[in-house]
């Protein structure tokens, strides 16, 4: 992708070569954002870049994904209700569980593992065999006897992962650095949701780490 822009607006070249024009950009694509990776390289160039938004991708939290199949709601009494609850586990050994129901009778489910200073790595980690499926499927053993709150209560994150697709299943990281810089001329950026840094604060808020 490549973004050019000027006094009459900016305009995007995917990688199909489709192209896009409007008067601004606004990038809301994560932490790896080509929006913020286009932005960064022509500051960088112009010598505009401050040297820690140039730094790599630190991060201290993994976490495990999914959703479920629609789900009855007799099994699943939470499901009748008109909100949708928020549920946060902490548990033991760096690890914790957020669960929320959805408008389809699904749940949405995330297992989280807070790594200690000698486990941290750097965001090229992520690009290697170690984000592949098969780490997936090893977090899904290390985290399926976390307890779930909902259904029969006598269930475990384990089968709320029996209940998903393996397709609608991933292992992502949450990256802790804060950018200085968040747009130049036309091009700006949103920030992440703050759901998880929640429930971590309330976790050490307890001492659980």
């Amino acid at each position: 992708m490549s973004i050019s822009q000027g006094a009459n607006g900016v305009m995007i070249r995917t990688s199909d070569n489709c192209t896009y024009e409007g008067d601004i950009l606004v990038g809301a694509d994560g932490a790896y954002s080509a929006v913020r990776q286009s932005m960064y390289q022509e500051l960088h160039k112009e010598g505009k870049l401050p040297s820690e938004d140039n730094m790599p991708l630190p991060y201290k939290h993994v976490a495990l994904v999914g959703q479920t199949l629609p789900l009855s709601r007799e099994d699943f009494p939470e499901l009748l209700r008109d909100d949708s609850p928020f549920e946060c586990v902490v548990g033991e050994n760096n690890y914790g569980c957020i669960t929320f129901t959805t408008k389809m009778d699904t749940i949405c489910w995330q297992a989280f593992l807070t790594l200690d200073k000698a486990t941290s790595k750097l965001n090229d980690s992520f690009r290697n065999s170690e984000w592949g499926p098969e780490a997936a499927e090893q977090m899904c053993k290390d985290v399926k006897d976390i307890p779930f709150k909902g259904g029969n209560g006598n269930l475990t994150l384990g089968d709320l992962i029996e209940l998903s697709p393996k397709h609608l299943i991933s292992k992502v990281v949450y990256e802790e650095k804060i950018f200085k810089t968040w747009c130049c001329e036309r091009d700006s950026r949103r920030c992440h949701s703050c759901q998880l840094d929640q429930c971590l604060a309330w976790k050490r808020n307890r001492g659980g780490y």
